[in-house]
């Protein structure tokens, strides 16, 4: 058994969120995330956009797919949808990076902040008491 056992072995499980906006929003970011840094790497090597977008595709699919193998409901398939939209996210904005929009980056930290922020204060409102 390798140390990456136990971290593999929870990547490997289905995340849904159930009626916990904030653990989705921080989900969903995450996946973003994963989506930039999946599309950088090809396109640090100086690979096209289009290969970039193909490479992320193919690797949320993958994920994605497998997660609704495991369980094959219909809330794991809107579960995967989700994730596999905000992958390609990530991905488009890796691009609009690379292609010199640094504004959009910009714009993605104020639309995350403003999804996670209220969930933190919730958050310490609710340790606080």
């Amino acid at each position: 058994m390798s140390l990456l056992s136990p971290f593999l072995d929870e990547l490997a499980k289905p995340d849904g969120q159930g009626r916990d906006w904030y653990a989705w929003a921080a989900n969903q970011t995450g996946h973003a995330f994963l989506g930039v840094m999946v599309a950088g790497i090809p396109l640090v090597l100086g690979a096209p956009v289009w290969a970039a977008l193909v490479v992320v595709a193919v690797l949320a699919g993958a994920k994605e797919g497998r997660d609704f193998v495991a369980v094959p409901t219909l809330d794991t398939l809107m579960d995967n949808v989700n994730d596999f939209f905000f992958w390609m996210v990530g991905g488009v904005l890796a691009v609009a990076l690379a292609g010199g929009l640094a504004g959009t980056f910009g714009i993605t930290l104020a639309v995350g902040g403003a999804m996670l922020f209220p969930g933190v204060i919730q958050r310490f409102l609710k340790a606080s008491v």
